[in-house]
């Protein structure tokens, strides 16, 4: 009884078949890549082949069918020559943000340049207001040496005329005390 279970074992293996493995592949002729330029094509070429034995099983055959093949895998484009203008709603998205990128560094460039304007008005008054300051200092500074020396005369003359004063008197001869 044994006996008979064991061929039924082996018939049922070989009545079931293996799942279907299912590939999808890029007709010839089309890509995935992207086609805006920032990755190149891939290249797949169809290869037409008639009946023939499988090499690794010499009971199969294969009957006759495309074997597609990658010649060129797609590979990122690191060198575009224009990325934004090959694609309309790209070239469109990048120049806007291009120009507001623009607009923002001028308005902060005008900003600046306002900002200096004050700034370089407000030193030229200043420089102004001390030059000013240095005309009036350097006035008083001769007037003060005028004064100095005014005053140098004026004390030399004093004392000339304190030592005239104060020198002893000669006796005359007039006198009769």
């Amino acid at each position: 009884m044994k006996l008979a279970l064991i061929p039924l074992l082996f018939l049922s293996a070989c009545a079931t078949q293996p799942a279907k493995k299912v590939v999808l592949v890029n007709p010839p002729g089309q890509s995935l890549a992207n086609t805006n330029g920032l990755r190149t094509a891939e290249e797949i070429r169809a290869y037409r082949l008639g009946r023939y034995a499988d090499p690794g099983d010499r009971t199969v055959m294969h009957e006759a069918h495309p074997v597609y093949r990658v010649e060129k895998s797609a590979v990122w484009n690191l060198r575009p020559k224009d990325v934004a203008g090959s694609d309309p709603a790209v070239s469109k998205a990048a120049t806007a943000i291009e120009r507001d990128a623009l607009i923002a560094e001028f308005n902060r460039q005008k900003a600046v340049t306002k900002t200096l304007t004050e700034q370089t008005a407000a030193l030229i008054q200043q420089t102004t207001s001390l030059g000013n300051t240095l005309g009036h200092t350097q006035k008083i500074a001769e007037s003060i040496q005028s004064l100095k020396t005014g005053l140098e005369t004026l004390q030399s003359r004093i004392s000339a005329n304190e030592a005239r004063t104060n020198a002893p008197a000669k006796p005359t001869s007039e006198t009769n005390w």
